[in-house]
This record gives structure tokens, C-alpha cells and sequence, in this order.
């Protein structure tokens, strides 16, 4: 337990630790779309309000209760999503958000009265509602300690930034192709899901609040190998064939402390068991636990 426990603060730090990098940068477009596209689909129903009021014969009163409706949808959605994702996982809510409301805004544009336009949109907003904090979650979760705090505000700067598009979607569709034909470029947002498989690995700190150690070691050993490349790997490597002097002494041999302790600073090797020891006339094989004179010396 006690292991587990120091496994799991370890991996976390490791994770703190990390410079912002390319898998980083992934990550943030990713979860940047997926907030951008939200806001977007959100604001389409607002400016497709007056022409489906005017196919459905709605007053002011039905039109705005139509819109509320969507409003409840997305406010019950925040709740729900931001909850499972404790037990089902942060990157397999995020799915099921962004694929729930790509899916119902598509079924808008087929709604066949005021009923089930009301029902797709309530739909449409219930995942719309519980894509935003997953994904905030999962922002905070995997940026770095000391610049979570601007990974989450850029990634939220993408609200307004759907709003804008949402804006010139409609200004180019509805008066050239009508109101449904905006809602069916609403199923656009399903293409994220192609890309969370590769790009948004499950959040390491759910998977140790499930006890999934090994999993959560995988997914960090693979955003620092992306965060370090090979450059790093290669230096690593380079710093342990060179860390030690010649003769197959290592830092951490009992002939290392023995050599610090009588102030010499280059080892020598027995050769009958190639075992170093200290430098000295005489000395005693840590290996073989007897004096070599010089004349074994290597």
C-alpha cells in the first residue's frame, strides 16, 4: 500500500515536472477545438431562432421557452458529466460529450415539429453542457503545475472564438440554404473523435485513483518521451558511460566510498577477479577480501 502510495506521488511529480512540449501543444489544440466547437454549436440555435419560429408558427413566448429549454439541457449536463467522469474516466466522458451533442444537433435539422426539435436540443445540450468541465478537468490534470493556470484560460479563450464562428456560419448558411442545413454542419465536431485516441490519453490521476499504477506509468513514460525525444534519452545515456572512471569502478562500489575515504582519486583494478579497489602500495580486494600488492595492479 505504502509503495503504491509513493509509486502514485511519483508519477504525479513526474508529470508537474514536465516543460511544456509538443505533446503538450497536441493536447491543448485538441481540447482548444473541442471548447471552440461547443460554443459554436451552443450559439447556432440562437441565430436559427427566428426562421424556425417562422416554419412552426411560434410567438415570442414558445421561441424563448424553446430556447430555454437548451439552457436546462446544458445546466443538468454540467452536473451529470462532471460527476461521471469520476467512474467512468475523464478521456471517455469527453467522448460521450462531444459525440452526444455532434450526434443530436445533427438530428435538429430533421425534426419534424416543435416536440422533437425540443427533445434533440435538450439532447444536443446535455452533452454540450458536460463537454466543458471534462474537459477543463482533463486540462488541469495534465498541464504542468506552473502553467496550469494559463493552459485552462487559453483553452477557455476558445469560447468566444466559437462564438465568432458561429456567427459567420450562419450569416453564410441560413440565408442560402435555410436553418437545417446549419445544424447538419453541426455533426462536424464528431472528427474529434478520431483524434482523442492518439492525442488524449486517459488522465494519469484517475487512473491511480482507480489503483491502475501501471497504466498511469505508461501513459507518463510516453508524454515524457515526447516531451524529451531521443535527445535526452541519448544524453542519459551518455552521462552513465561516462559517470565512472575506467576499470569497471562505478560511483556506488564498495571501492568507491573506500577510495573517497583515503583521499585517492583513481582506482585500480585486482586482476585476479578485475574487482577495483583504491589506488594505494597495498590495499584489500573488495571482491575477493585480500591485499594485492601494486604489482596486481591494473
Amino acid at each position: 500500500m505504502v509503495g503504491a502510495q509513493q509509486k502514485s506521488s511519483e508519477l504525479v511529480t513526474r508529470l508537474e515536472r514536465l516543460p511544456f512540449s509538443r505533446w503538450h501543444r497536441n493536447f491543448f489544440i485538441l481540447a482548444f477545438c473541442g471548447i471552440m466547437f461547443d460554443a459554436a454549436d451552443f450559439a447556432l440555435f440562437g441565430a436559427a431562432l427566428p426562421p424556425i419560429a417562422r416554419e412552426f408558427g411560434l410567438g415570442p413566448a414558445q421561441a424563448g421557452l424553446l430556447a430555454t429549454v437548451g439552457l436546462i439541457g446544458a445546466f443538468l449536463g454540467a452536473l451529470f458529466w462532471g460527476t461521471l467522469s469520476d467512474y467512468i474516466g475523464r478521456r471517455t466522458s469527453f467522448q460521450a460529450t462531444v459525440g452526444l451533442f455532434a450526434l443530436f444537433t445533427g438530428l435538429v435539422a430533421a425534426s419534424w415539429n416543435v416536440a422533437s426539435l425540443g427533445v434533440f436540443r435538450f439532447l444536443s445540450n446535455f452533452g454540450l453542457g458536460g463537454e466543458v468541465p471534462v474537459t477543463l478537468t482533463l486540462a488541469s490534470e495534465f498541464s504542468p503545475g506552473r502553467i496550469r493556470g494559463r493552459m485552462a484560460g487559453n483553452i477557455m479563450a476558445a469560447f468566444p472564438v466559437g462564438l465568432v464562428v458561429a456567427a459567420a456560419l450562419s450569416l453564410a448558411i441560413i440565408p442560402n440554404f435555410g436553418w437545417r442545413a446549419l445544424f447538419v454542419v453541426g455533426i462536424v465536431p464528431a472528427a474529434l473523435l478520431f483524434f482523442v485516441r492518439r492525442y488524449m490519453p486517459e488522465s494519469v490521476r484517475y487512473l491511480l485513483s482507480k489503483g491502475r499504477v501501471s497504466q498511469a506509468e505508461d501513459t507518463v513514460a510516453e508524454i515524457e518521451r515526447q516531451a524529451f525525444g531521443r535527445t535526452a534519452s541519448a544524453a542519459k545515456s551518455s552521462r552513465s558511460r561516462t559517470s565512472g572512471p575506467k576499470s569497471g569502478w562505478s560511483r556506488g562500489s564498495p571501492c568507491s566510498s573506500f577510495s573517497r575515504r583515503i583521499g585517492s582519486s583513481e582506482p585500480s583494478c585486482c586482476g585476479s577477479c578485475r574487482s577495483a579497489f583504491c589506488g594505494l602500495r597495498t590495499a584489500s580486494c573488495s571482491c575477493c577480501r585480500r591485499s594485492c600488492s601494486s604489482a596486481t595492479f591494473r
